[in-house]
């Protein structure tokens, strides 16, 4: 059964970066790369905590569903401005796909979700970027090798695997909430930021 990483791939092609000053008034439909700084709360506009704002696309056009590769259900919605998947928990997907692994959520199952976030019921409980425009304040990025990294953040340590999200082994080093997933865990001198996740430790998603 293949498991489906959905929108994580397709955040790629237009996600930019973002502020620790970003304001958080909502989602601007004219923001540039500087107000989409990753911080240890928030992707520009969005934050953690927070309730939903209905995404550029509508809701409906921007719901997903995946899954990590412990095979833990994820559903939210992909932003364009700024450019991430927010993840939220507690929602229909959540109990279907944990008995459906690997499938797509059917529609009734979206009709809810979407209806759901609507009624703002989910707040923004993770954000993930995959496109090397999103920087940190250190000025860090997706596709940034380790060295650059270990430059912005001396006292990190190298990648290690972390169990449980995403491929395996997701290698991993956390800066606060900050978490920054890497290609690889054995050499750190090849591996490269493939993913930066704003997410709180304890966090259930």
């Amino acid at each position: 059964m293949v498991v489906r990483i959905v929108s994580l791939l397709l955040v790629t092609l237009s996600l930019c970066a973002c502020s620790e000053s970003a304001s958080h008034d909502g989602v601007g439909t004219n923001a540039t790369p500087a107000a989409w700084m990753i911080t240890d709360d928030e992707i520009g506009t969005l934050r953690l905590g927070e309730p939903f704002q209905e995404p550029q696309n509508g809701f409906e056009a921007s719901y997903r569903t995946s899954f990590y590769g412990d095979r833990q259900p994820l559903e939210g919605f992909e932003f364009s401005d700024p450019p991430v998947f927010a993840v939220f928990k507690g929602g229909p997907f959540s109990v279907w796909g944990a008995e459906h692994v690997g499938r797509e959520a059917p529609e009734a199952i979206r009709t809810r979700a979407i209806a759901l976030a609507g009624a703002r019921r989910f707040k923004v409980e993770m954000l993930i970027t995959t496109d090397a425009r999103a920087k940190t304040s250190a000025g860090i990025s997706v596709g940034d090798n380790y060295a650059a990294f270990a430059r912005a953040y001396p006292t990190a340590p190298s990648p290690d695997a972390f169990i449980g999200l995403w491929e395996q082994p997701s290698c991993m080093v956390s800066r606060g909430q900050i978490w920054f997933f890497f290609d690889r865990c054995d050499d750190a001198d090849r591996a490269k930021i493939i993913r930066i996740v704003v997410r709180r430790e304890g966090s259930t998603v």
